[in-house]
């Protein structure tokens, strides 16, 4: 398991969840510190940077998910190991009282996470 191959499920997860969505896969050479996805679903958007097994994060990826998630909807998902035990984590980079964690590498939860928060930005 890599965090391409994770990428990959949580797209499909995603798609499953949010009926209609669009969800993008960045890859942007030039452009640092583009968030890995972008969800769009309900008229709204969410960015998702993606990180696997302590992977770094980049300062510019931190400013730029911290802009995106004081006018919108961000969020780190970190898939790490702690002890040996598979965890997730999912980040508010704008709100540390935001943030998710639970066990094992479960995109469906992800997904799940993700659906309400875009929710919640209707209301």
């Amino acid at each position: 398991m890599n965090e391409a191959s994770l990428t990959r499920s949580l797209v499909k997860a995603l798609e499953r969840e949010l009926p209609g969505c669009v969800v993008f896969k960045h890859f942007d050479v030039v452009t640092t510190g583009m968030p890995d996805l972008s969800v769009t679903w309900g008229r709204r958007t969410c960015w998702v940077e993606v990180k696997y097994d302590e992977g770094e994060v980049g300062a510019d990826q931190i400013v730029t998910m911290r802009r995106l998630a004081q006018v919108g909807v961000a969020f780190f998902v970190e898939f790490n190991y702690t002890s040996g035990i598979a965890v997730t984590n999912i980040i508010d980079p704008h709100d540390s009282q935001n943030n998710c964690s639970f066990s094992k590498h479960d995109v469906r939860k992800v997904a799940e996470f993700i659906r309400k928060k875009i929710e919640e930005t209707h209301s």
